[in-house]
């Protein structure tokens, strides 16, 4: 916070209910933190007072202590209820949920407004039963589960998709607060006996599949659930807009750090390095604490700045302290990702240093896409003044011709992280200095679209129906109100895709024939759920063609009805081109959950009508025109 950061604020959870102990901790919380003003500036404000996620009326009347301190604690915090319960879609006003099974129950405040929904990595419930179970019990939702089922893919631990459908849903609602959980639950023992009949279980955390932490670790699930938890919470909350850069400007690599005072924008990184030298757990072997040390941090990045003129792109990076010699090891890589070539290394196609420098030049190698394995692109020259280090690198060695002008490429400093010939990524996260954190990378780029930074993105908004790509996809997603997805036994109808679109001919007359595009793919690629209105592009040159239609299907109907909100809509059949738009908004007012929407020949369509679809598209408003 005293650099700036706009740091996370705290707040406390109590248990799930009025109960003796809940109000014991909130006197503690209350004598030994907030009554002595212990760091305010982190508490976590709500109405006007810090927050906390208890139950007021825990108070024993006949209790002493508790009478003492009853009023004034109920005065000084602004209280929201944790309930536990997980399949119950029924809460009183300022209520909040601690996990829910999908769709998620709503939260209210007092007003009647949507004020909490939670979101579960995993959630220890078994969805057959319907009630509350460990991790190590039967039918728990993992992380790959949703609810249409297991995710199947190969490597679908990887993709949470249990996360990503509660994620949807959320930011569908748009509610002012979303609980997730969880982080930092790793410790959680086994327990010889939990409530009911569970022995021997592990409640919340058990292996990579059935737990539900979000942190990064040294497992297979490396720092996945991180990212799409940061993914999400910046389609959630926004994003500020990507800085351009400022003009054009010839700098000099030995010209030091004043040259360097009106270019932009400054690219800042945490600052303060600290050894590590901490006992952990117990190893239980030698019944001797495991002792953490790590003194590789050695170089403290202080912020970083890039520069370009016709020819070149100039890099400088900053330290707190005077920098350590060239010939350190695993001194000063400097990463850049100019694209998606698949000769890269974790997405970066160049890096800078890989080969120990000499005093005036580096080398710039190019991944080759084989692991860390790398290829010599050439030499170029930097410099090293005090703490800061300067570096020229010809737009050509990064694959951008001189006269481009308008270009942009992601790049890290990486200082002593000790990789190694296998690429372990996740270095970068306990060793030496990394600016900026983890994977994150800098952005610079010359022609940003600032309107267009920050805004939600859900899978595919526009899907472009004569786009074999998008083909291969929506093919693999449509399916008939029964769940075939075979062209030839969809009932009342066929369908063909070509460079003209999709072309749907009704082969029965007096059929409500039903070709559905399903959006349920775990995690979603596709999602029509966070949209209020679909404008759908056709092409029909056939007079024959008088009820055509747009449905959904919705989470909690019948699997093979159609809402009976379903529009029909007046098609013009002149060979020309139209776009009709749609209001979807209404329904999920029947539903909290739009999975499928259908384009299909209403029940008085006769056969042999033909129309073709050339797009679809999701909207969030009413186009004005």
């Amino acid at each position: 916070r005293a650099q700036g950061v706009d740091a996370p604020k705290v707040s406390f959870l109590l248990p799930f209910g009025p109960v003796k102990h809940s109000a014991n901790q909130m006197i503690q919380l209350y004598t030994q933190i907030y009554e002595k003003e212990w760091y305010p500036d982190s508490w976590y404000m709500l109405d006007g007072k810090p927050m906390l996620m208890g139950w007021p009326n825990s108070f024993d009347a006949n209790n002493e202590t508790h009478k003492q301190y009853a009023s004034t604690i109920r005065n000084f915090f602004t209280f929201r209820s944790g309930v536990g319960a997980y399949d119950d879609k029924t809460t009183s006003p300022n209520h909040w949920g601690w996990l829910s099974v999908f769709p998620q129950q709503f939260c209210y405040d007092r007003e009647g407004n949507i004020e909490q929904i939670t979101v579960g990595v995993a959630i220890n419930h078994n969805y057959v039963d319907h009630v509350i179970a460990p991790m190590t019990g039967e039918n728990i939702i993992s992380r790959t589960w949703t609810s249409k089922g297991y995710d199947t893919r190969e490597n679908a631990l990887y993709y949470g998709a249990c996360f990503a459908e509660q994620w949807e849903n959320a930011i569908t609602v748009d509610p002012e607060v979303v609980f997730v959980t969880a982080w930092n639950e790793w410790v959680a023992m086994k327990l010889q006996h939990w409530t009911g009949d569970y022995y021997n279980c592990f409640v919340d955390q058990y292996n990579d599949l059935y737990s539900r932490d979000c942190e990064p670790s040294n497992g297979p699930m490396k720092d996945y659930y991180y990212y799409q938890l940061i993914s999400y919470i910046r389609q959630y909350k926004g994003t500020n807009p990507i800085e351009v850069a400022t003009e054009e400007k010839l700098m000099d690599v030995s010209g030091g750090y004043g040259q360097w005072a009106n270019v932009g924008p400054t690219y800042t990184d945490y600052f303060g390095l600290m050894d590590r030298d901490f006992d952990g757990y117990k190893d239980p072997e030698t019944n001797k604490p495991l002792h953490y040390t790590n003194t590789t941090g050695r170089n403290d990045i202080y912020d970083a700045k890039v520069a370009r003129d016709y020819e070149n792109i100039y890099f400088m990076v900053r330290t707190t302290d005077a920098l350590t010699p060239y010939s350190d090891p695993d001194w000063m890589r400097l990463y850049i990702s100019t694209g998606d070539s698949k000769e890269n290394w974790e997405h970066y196609e160049y890096v800078l240093n890989k080969t120990s420098p000499t005093e005036t030049e580096a080398t710039l190698e190019r991944f080759t896409g084989k692991g860390y394995a790398t290829e010599v692109v050439g030499k170029v020259t930097y410099a090293v003044s005090g703490n800061v280090m300067t570096v020229c690198i010809p737009k050509t060695m990064l694959g951008i011709p001189a006269d481009c002008y308008d270009f942009t490429f992601d790049f890290k400093w990486v200082d002593n992280a000790n990789e190694d010939e296998a690429g372990d990524i996740m270095l970068w996260y306990s060793n030496g200095d990394v600016a900026p954190i983890g994977r994150f990378n800098y952005c610079y780029t010359t022609s940003a679209f600032p309107e267009n930074q920050g805004r939600p993105t859900y899978g595919f908004s526009d899907l472009d129906m004569t786009n074999t790509a998008y083909q291969a996809i929506l093919d693999g997603a449509l399916k008939d109100a029964d769940g075939n997805r075979d062209a030839e036994k969809v009932a009342g109808m066929t369908y063909t895709f070509d460079d003209k679109g999709l072309t749907m001919t009704s082969t029965e007359a007096g059929e409500s024939t039903q070709l559905f595009l399903d959006f349920t793919k775990s995690p979603a690629e596709i999602v029509c759920d966070n949209y209020d209105y679909i404008a759908i592009t056709y092409v029909c040159n056939d007079e024959n063609v008088k009820d055509f239609r747009l449905g959904w299907l919705t989470e909690g109907g019948a699997a093979n009805t159609i809402d009976k909100r379903s529009k029909s809509f007046d098609v013009v059949a002149d060979g020309e081109t139209h776009t009709v738009i749609l209001d979807m908004s209404k329904a999920r007012e029947w539903s909290r959950s739009v999975q499928t929407i259908g384009l299909f020949f209403g029940k008085t369509q006769a056969a042999g009508a033909s129309i073709t679809i050339t797009g679809v598209e999701f909207l969030k408003e009413m186009p004005e025109a």
